[in-house]
């Protein structure tokens, strides 16, 4: 039997709940969340546990349970050298220390781009 595959649009649905939430460096709940602990605690929600690593520790999430793509879809992993979100529409869902909260924001504002990624239990859009 095949696990069940998550959706993107699961993943996004559970990260705008988190939307106005303060930043906080190094914060992992409700009083204050930084960027990676952000998409940590949306996959763990959704139901897709992986190892939590600090961002600055991100060059790439490929091996971590997920795969690079080239065409992101909602749900996806955005990452930098020192930021990461959750890809909806065109943007990211992010926990932003210059805006002081989890917004919603132009993936053009951050720097550094490294890749899109999925994780390997998010069913592909058909």
């Amino acid at each position: 039997m095949e696990d069940k595959k998550v959706t993107g649009e699961e993943i996004v649905r559970i990260a705008e709940k988190y939307l106005g939430i303060p930043y906080k460096w190094g914060g992992s709940h409700s009083d204050g969340i930084d960027c990676s602990h952000l998409v940590w605690r949306v996959y763990e929600e959704a139901g897709l546990s992986y190892s939590y690593t600090q961002t600055k520790d991100f060059d790439s999430l490929d091996g971590r349970d997920f795969k690079e793509v080239i065409s992101p879809q909602e749900g996806d992993v955005v990452l930098f050298k020192k930021h990461i979100g959750i890809y909806t529409r065109g943007d990211i869902i992010s926990a932003q220390s210059g805006a002081k909260k989890v917004k919603l924001g132009k993936i053009s504002w951050f720097s550094n781009f490294v890749g899109y990624y999925r994780h390997i239990k998010v069913a592909d859009e058909e």
